[in-house]
């Protein structure tokens, strides 16, 4: 028995060994943390030359990623060598990390490697490189080589509205292609260009390939239809409304107009099984619809519908319509508590000016997702009574004060921005500026204090030297260098130029959690809706990821809802205020890859680059307008059906790690 104690305990020791030493092991190499370091101080020229001739294909891989993230255009001379580099990986790295520095001589080199190489998948991020910020001359380029990667790199041409009609006839010749991938890729494309007299002369040709196209492309054929006009568009619409793809059904939705004459497909549309596309229907209902005996009947239903999201929809409808007594004809009123953010958006776009008073109540309501919309409705209704001589801007004034003095980050910011932007003087408020600046505590204030800073170059009062001083050792870059672009510019102060050797760094991380937990952890994302399964990107995102893994052990995000559910396009949540606008008190850098936006990708939502949080987001169908500019950590391997079943408001339960990364 004493011998068998022995083995047993020999054995423990033995395995908590080896598993110490398992989890122990860091995921990179020592020279890829130093570029990673460097890569999050935005120190990268200090190591970047001491790593490019790395007899590691990986290292120098690492390389061109971090040049891609840092955006250092001083860093090209480097990109030319990698971009020559025996290692397809390299190259391919290269020419990503040129796509974003986007400066005329990773332009000249990217052309030019593109007539001698001949590995597919670097052609292929070379092309998609151009496309981040080519011109119209890069355009023709393109279409004169006929690259087999012209149609995905024309999503990025469209969307920034740069085409002619050689790239136009490309992409709808290409609508009906055998190559589905082809197909949604020029379906995608079209559906960005935002001039509908552009697409009119195209309608023929959509509408045939609307008959015989997969899914996918579909939905996107559906929003290039839905901007022209052309003969027989109601029996059309009428029939992608029973549309056996929800999402299809969903994306017509969106332009339920061209039907809402008729009610009898309205209401089929409000019986529709997918709550989503009743939603959608409601919300884009036009405000002088007639509402007919069978709609009134149709919304006295509605009003009792099991989604939140329906019920949401209809209140935001019939307060813009006829506010509170409209919604007590329908049963609606007094308004469930989750649904008063919907109430004060249809109420600000009611143009009532008896909507002040209800606005300016619930600007004061305890919850974050009800007290914000309010506000900002109420600022943006006041301003426009304002310049219609409604109301006494005096009163207008009084509200941009009340923001001010507030402890709320989100008010002070939406504030000092409308004082900023409006025609009404308020400078009994000027002084509220300065006192609100010394609010400033952590991460989470850091866009009042922009906004704030902003506003004083604008309206230039004589005493704010002082207060902007003091901003000149934020530790938030943005907060700095606005400070010292005002003191010098706006104020011609004489201040020192910002020396720092770690401008726009990142958070400080030692990568721990991708120590304990390995590069490509799983963890389980508990809802009320059910159970999604994510896996993890720490190779690519590792900051990021490190980040959310320490957010996870530490709660963080348990009871936190989704606040924001954008039909057929993500879902949104991990803001501990509940209204779009909180984070974790601190920020992250954005980290930028060539991995894809597909369904199911997981990604970090920002205000701008660099701005980072805790907020994420669930691609609900492909979106490659995201690729190369937000920061992908994940992606769903399982419960995709959960995750088209959130609605906004549903709560996360729970968020754990449950499987370590195999090493």
């Amino acid at each position: 028995m004493i011998n068998y104690r022995l083995g047993s305990r020999i054995i423990s020791v033995i395995f908590l060994l080896i598993f110490y030493r398992t989890c122990s092991k860091h995921p990179f190499t020592p020279e890829i943390r130093e570029i990673l370091v460097h890569q999050n101080r935005r120190t990268l020229e200090k190591v970047a030359d001491q790593y490019l001739n790395s007899p590691s294909a990986e290292t120098r891989y690492r390389l061109c990623l971090a040049i891609a993230n840092c955006q250092d255009t001083l860093l090209v001379t480097q990109l030319t060598t990698l971009l020559d580099d025996q290692s397809p990986t390299v190259r391919t790295g290269a020419a990503f990390a040129l796509g974003q520095l986007a400066s005329q001589t990773a332009k000249s080199l990217l052309v030019q490697h593109l007539s001698s190489e001949t590995d597919t998948e670097v052609c292929q991020q070379t092309v998609l490189a151009l496309a981040q910020f080519g011109n119209r001359s890069t355009l023709n380029f393109l279409l004169e080589t006929n690259s087999e990667y012209l149609g995905q790199a024309l999503i990025y041409y469209f969307q920034r509205q740069i085409y002619n009609p050689a790239s136009l006839n490309y992409a709808v010749s290409h609508l009906q292609s055998n190559r589905h991938s082809e197909a949604y890729q020029s379906a995608f494309a079209l559906s960005r260009v935002q001039n509908p007299n552009v697409m009119q002369e195209y309608v023929s040709i959509l509408k045939t390939a609307l008959k015989t196209a997969d899914q996918v492309t579909r939905i996107k054929l559906v929003t290039c239809l839905a901007s022209v006009n052309f003969s027989g568009k109601a029996e059309i619409w009428t029939q992608l409304l029973t549309d056996s793809v929800p999402e299809v059904r969903l994306e017509a939705a969106r332009s339920i107009r061209i039907v809402a004459h008729d009610p009898l497909i309205l209401h089929q549309v409000f019986n529709d099984s997918f709550p989503q596309v009743v939603a959608t229907a409601i919300e884009n209902l036009p405000d002088s619809l007639e509402l007919t005996p069978i709609l009134q009947s149709d919304f006295r239903v509605l009003g009792h519908h099991p989604s939140r999201a329906v019920r949401s929809a209809l209140v935001k409808f019939l307060s813009r319509r006829g506010g509170q007594e409209t919604l007590a004809n329908f049963g609606l009123w007094p308004v469930e508590t989750n649904l008063l953010p919907a109430f004060a958006e249809g109420i600000a776009a009611s143009g009532q000016i008896s909507g002040l008073a209800v606005l300016d109540s619930l600007s004061r309501h305890q919850f974050r997702a009800i007290s914000t919309p309010a506000y900002l409705g109420l600022i943006n209704l006041a301003e426009q009574f304002c310049r219609q001589d409604s109301i006494p801007c005096e009163q207008f004034c009084n509200y941009i004060a009340a923001g001010l003095k507030s402890d709320d980050p989100v008010k002070i910011a939406v504030a000092a921005e409308s004082m900023r932007d409006s025609t009404a003087k308020c400078v009994a408020s000027e002084s509220l500026l300065y006192s609100s600046l010394n609010k400033f505590k952590n991460a989470e204030y850091a866009d009042a204090v922009i906004e704030i800073l902003k506003t004083i170059a604008v309206r230039h009062p004589p005493d704010a030297v002082p207060f902007i001083r003091l901003l000149l050792n934020a530790r938030d870059f943005r907060i700095r260098d606005l400070a010292y672009q005002i003191l010098r510019e706006t104020y011609e102060a004489n201040v020192p130029e910002i020396i720092s050797d770690y401008r726009g760094a990142g958070r400080h991380s030692n990568l721990e959690m991708l120590k304990k937990y390995g590069l490509r952890p799983t963890i389980l994302l508990e809802t009320e809706c059910g159970n999604i399964i994510i896996r993890l990107d720490g190779y690519y995102a590792p900051f990021t990821t490190d980040a959310f893994l320490s957010a996870i052990e530490r709660g963080f995000y348990n009871g936190l809802n989704f606040h924001r559910v954008v039909p057929n396009f993500v879902v949104q949540g991990g803001d501990p205020r509940g209204d779009g606008w909180g984070g974790p008190g601190y920020t992250l850098l954005t980290e930028r890859s060539p991995i894809e936006f597909n369904c199911g990708a997981v990604g970090m939502a920002r205000t701008e680059y660099d701005t980072e949080g805790s907020q994420f987001f669930i691609t609900l169908t492909d979106q490659p307008q995201l690729n190369y500019q937000y920061t992908r950590f994940g992606e769903v391997i399982c419960g995709m059906d959960v995750v088209k079943r959130l609605e906004a408001g549903d709560r996360i339960l729970a968020i754990s790690v449950v499987t370590m990364d195999e090493r």
